[in-house]
């Protein structure tokens, strides 16, 4: 079967996407003025949203383009594309098998509403599961220069469309009412005419960062009248000005200062910036260097910089922040030592809170690696850093370029879990092993099926610990892929200030510049 050309591809996604706009815009999932205004939640909803309908729509995993000129599937999707379909791919069944009040709840989530179930219920594990992946690769889709490009043009096009009144007037003709203007700005590149026609195009506000992570359990409120204040680090913040600027000017060189420190211990960030103040032709050079960086930077700060101090719930678990306080470098127009939460402008409060959650995520991750070294180190086992949950992080945050490689993951613990539940059942002989499974996972049955029945008691123990790390790699995973979608979120929130953009677009050609010497 012949492969399909990439800009065919493309096109056709757009298509997609222009369909599935317009099916959420009518049935109240999204709003005109949340399509025309293009926020960062707009930029990850929309291409996930797509993606949720292709799943629903596929067939025997390929998805036909609206207009039928082509279907898409293993065999005819480009090389290039490949990473991005096969995580779609993986989507398709969990959606499909999905009752129908979940498949509500996935479509309002992905479109940032709150799910209809009972808050107390919370969101179906699956259904947080799938929702993530969706992002992952919809997040990846937004730094591809082919999608900046046209993402305007299609909303703009859902929006010219909602504006027609389906009314008919006495002539017999429909109405139409005047459409608005969508305000979509693509992350910044190197291009200079690109980044001179848009880096004054918006006043100086803060839009809301603290917005829907992947759980909505995880929401960080954003009004807080009622935020409590810690009065113990009133003495180390200076007086901020009421505007604002100075907290985010402090923000600002924080994260910024991490940035030399973050391109010397990942090699792979110097090059992918360098290669974007070269001019490097291909897709997401430079928005992906932007990106990379920020968010690199931005996970720094949160691991060492941030305290944060939760509240309880009713239920005796971890409730929103109670307070957020940042450590900042000083600079020379302002010596605060830090920005509380309680001492920066109302404005400010959701970068904060935002802050806030990704700090405490961070940090419980990072814990959690040290734990999981500790226990290696008892069991005389050498900890492999690059598998640890910061490490994945940073990993993901650099580029998720092999997708492919979390499907893979994801699938090796599904086939081993089938494994220990086909051995429990007294299925795990040599004679019914999964000729498709790994070579760990064969091993491990032929094994179990030469051991004598004495040995039963030890075996199950044996699946017992296999089970177990099974589930808590299946978790960190989650924790991992939350993480790096709300770090992202942040991020892409940042870029529409330019008090951000036109600092990170200096620092990083000086950066680049060193690190090509």
């Amino acid at each position: 079967m012949t492969t399909l050309d990439e800009s065919r591809v493309v096109d056709g996604f757009h298509s997609l996407l222009q369909v599935s706009l317009a099916q959420a815009q009518a049935e109240g999932l999204l709003s005109v003025s949340e399509l025309t205004g293009a926020s960062e939640q707009i930029q990850l909803s929309a291409p996930s949203f797509a993606l949720f309908i292709a799943a629903l729509q596929a067939r025997d995993e390929s998805i036909a383009m609206p207009d039928g000129s082509f279907v898409l599937n293993h065999d005819t999707c480009p090389v290039s594309l490949k990473p991005f379909f096969e995580v779609w791919r993986s989507c398709i069944q969990p959606i499909q098998a999905l009752e129908l009040d979940d498949r509500h709840d996935l479509a309002r989530s992905i479109c940032g509403k709150q799910p209809k179930r009972a808050p107390n219920q919370g969101l179906n594990p699956n259904v947080h599961r799938i929702l993530m992946d969706l992002q992952l690769v919809a997040m990846e889709i937004n730094l591809r220069s082919s999608f900046q490009n046209r993402f305007g043009r299609d909303l703009q096009h859902v929006v010219n469309g909602a504006a027609i009144n389906v009314t008919p007037r006495s002539s017999g003709e429909a109405s139409r009412s005047q459409a608005s203007q969508v305000q979509y700005q693509p992350p910044p590149s190197y291009d200079a005419a690109t980044y001179t026609l848009h880096q004054h195009t918006h006043d100086h506000k803060v839009p809301s960062i603290g917005a829907q992570s992947g759980d909505p359990q995880d929401q960080a409120p954003s009004a807080h009248s009622s935020i409590q204040c810690n009065q113990t680090s009133a003495s180390s913040t200076a007086n901020l000005s009421s505007s604002g600027q100075d907290a985010l000017t402090l923000i600002r060189e924080t994260l910024f200062s991490s940035l030399a420190d973050s391109m010397a211990t990942n090699p792979a960030l110097a090059q992918l910036v360098a290669k974007g103040h070269q001019g490097a032709r291909g897709e997401g050079y430079a928005s992906r260097a932007y990106f990379a960086a920020l968010t690199l930077s931005i996970l720094d700060v949160a691991l060492y910089r941030v305290d944060v101090e939760r509240g309880e719930t009713s239920s005796n678990t971890a409730g929103p922040p109670r307070q957020v306080v940042v450590r900042c470098v000083q600079t020379e127009s302002n010596k605060a030592s830090s920005i509380s939460l309680d001492k920066c402008p109302k404005h400010l409060i959701p970068m904060m809170l935002g802050l806030g959650d990704i700090a405490s995520a961070a940090q419980t991750l990072a814990v959690a690696d040290d734990q999981r070294a500790m226990r290696d180190a008892e069991r005389g086992k050498r900890t492999n850093e690059s598998e640890g949950g910061i490490a994945c992080v940073r990993t993901k945050l650099l580029g998720t370029e092999e997708l492919i490689g979390v499907v893979n993951e994801r699938s090796y613990r599904v086939q081993r879990r089938q494994d220990e539940r086909a051995q429990q059942r007294g299925r795990g002989s040599a004679q019914v092993s999964n000729p498709h499974a790994s070579a760990d996972s064969r091993q491990h049955t032929v094994l179990n099926s030469a051991l004598s029945h004495s040995h039963t008691r030890e075996r199950s123990s044996i699946d017992s610990s296999s089970s177990a790390e099974s589930r808590e790699a299946d978790t960190s995973a989650q924790s991992v892929a939350a993480l790096t979608l709300r770090i992202l979120k942040l991020a892409m929130a940042m870029f529409q200030l330019p008090a951000f953009r036109d600092r990170l677009q200096d620092a990083l050609q000086v950066l680049a510049a060193v690190h090509t010497l």
